[in-house]
């Protein structure tokens, strides 16, 4: 066992930056080379969850599977139909096949990563053929990642320097009646602020559906204070100005290190459109706001962890909102 946590939570989603912690255990494992990883995790909320994941590095190209059992029910109901007694809880797995390019140098690390998945679900859909619910969805997801990002100093929040590149596609072959397909990109900017380790952060995101019975999820994330929305164009751009408020270099004996407390402040705005009865309806969406952070290391291990509480207010009502997060770098230093 490489390492552990008294809680589950999904690692992958560390590289998405926030990751949802709930009561359970989660375990980390690899071989000595670390050609082999492996990561289970058990949890409990409403209901049993479980996520596994599999990564072998020793072919060309790297494959890995996963296989999630959340809390949410697999049926995709559909007003005015009759709807099967469904039991069981929805579950995910994922087989996934890339090619980590690793084409740094100098001061600036360049990664390029064709990936494709196959994603399969136990979702239950109407087909249009007997207008009954049938089990299992299967979808590909074809996707290209590009990174250019300036090394970091110690006390670098972000990178000064760089540019963050993710454009996928996914459709679902086998069932063309009910799916169309989702085309996305995701594009984030990063500049120097205007003392040293401030840093700007500027991200735009595209998203376009050809839709047909049923949305796909979006692949781009909604404006902060928003619930999630599905539709058939979405479009946004985020403006982030992140700076180190204080370096406390505490300790609070065995217990804890304070290392830094940081402020990050935003501004968010995005469009979508969707279609109804009385034509294509569009929705704009607007917040601003703030995130304190404070990083810190518990019990003298090496893994930094990062709290962060939002305060924010959306729309021309200004609606206030807020959140606590935790972040845990598993591969800090």
């Amino acid at each position: 066992i490489h390492s552990w946590a008294p809680f589950f939570y999904n690692p992958d989603q560390l590289t998405n930056g926030e990751v949802e912690i709930k009561p359970g255990v989660t375990i980390l494992s690899q071989n000595l080379t670390g050609s082999s990883i492996l990561t289970a995790g058990y949890g409990y909320d409403s209901t049993h969850l479980v996520h596994i994941s599999y990564q072998y590095f020793g072919l060309f190209p790297v494959i890995s599977y996963s296989i999630d059992l959340s809390e949410s029910t697999p049926l995709r109901y559909i007003k005015k139909t009759k709807a099967p007694i469904i039991n069981e809880k929805r579950k995910e797995s994922t087989v996934s096949f890339y090619v980590p390019l690793n084409l740094s140098s100098n001061r600036f690390t360049t990664l390029l990563y064709p990936i494709i998945q196959l994603i399969s679900s136990n979702d239950y859909y109407l087909s249009v053929r007997d207008s009954l619910y049938h089990k299992g969805f299967h979808r590909f997801n074809y996707r290209l990642y590009f990174s250019v990002l300036q090394k970091q100093a110690i006390k670098d929040l972000r990178p000064r320097l760089g540019l963050v590149a993710n454009i996928e596609m996914e459709n679902a072959p086998f069932n063309k009646n009910n799916f169309g397909s989702i085309t996305a990109g995701t594009f984030n900017l990063y500049l120097p602020g205007i003392s040293v380790n401030h840093s700007i952060l500027v991200m735009a995101n595209l998203q376009n559906q050809k839709l047909k019975r049923y949305y796909y999820s979006n692949k781009i994330i909604t404006p902060r204070g928003y619930s999630e929305f599905y539709s058939e164009s979405f479009e946004s751009i985020s403006l982030e100005y992140l700076f180190p408020l204080a370096y406390p270099d505490f300790s609070i004996g065995t217990l804890a290190y304070i290392k830094r407390f940081s402020v990050n402040s935003f501004f968010d705005y995005g469009k979508l459109s969707y279609p109804t009865l009385q034509g294509n309806q569009t929705v704009k969406m607007r917040s601003f706001g703030f995130e304190l952070f404070t990083d810190f290391n518990l019990f003298r291990t090496r893994y930094p962890i990062r709290l962060k509480l939002q305060q924010g207010w959306a729309g021309s009502n200004l609606l206030p909102f807020n959140s606590f997060s935790i972040f845990v770098d598993f591969y800090g230093q």
